[in-house]
């Protein structure tokens, strides 16, 4: 990364971006029944039948809090150029990404922001 939350894909900087700053489709219904933001829960869902469905305070998948930049690789996060699910999109040129060359000194846990593995 050259600059804190940022990174060059293709020649071009972009922000990543945080958990909780998710736009559109990508703020994500809930994983078990499948409700948007906001929505009630369905009456078989075991997060809470009835109750409105809210952002988890951390993501499901690295465990990063709102506001923070998830894990390396993590599933959930998306992708600053094409949106997609950054961990598997086909964006070009990552400065970022490990090649084989650094497999042995590579952290995956190194990327967010928290206490536990600054940037």
């Amino acid at each position: 990364m050259s600059d804190e939350g940022t990174v060059t894909i293709e020649g071009r900087q972009y922000h990543l971006i945080p958990y909780g700053s998710e736009k559109g489709a990508f703020a994500g219904p809930c994983h078990r029944c499948g409700v948007e933001l906001q929505a009630r829960h369905s009456s078989t869902c075991p997060l809470g039948p009835g109750r409105r469905y809210r952002r988890p305070t951390e993501c499901r998948d690295c465990g990063q809090s709102i506001g923070q930049l998830h894990v390396l690789n993590c599933g959930i996060e998306r992708c600053p150029r094409c949106a997609g699910q950054y961990a598997t999109c086909s964006c070009e040129g990552s400065e970022d990404a490990p090649d084989d060359s650094d497999a042995g000194d590579w952290d995956p846990v190194a990327r967010g922001t928290g206490t536990d593995g600054g940037l």
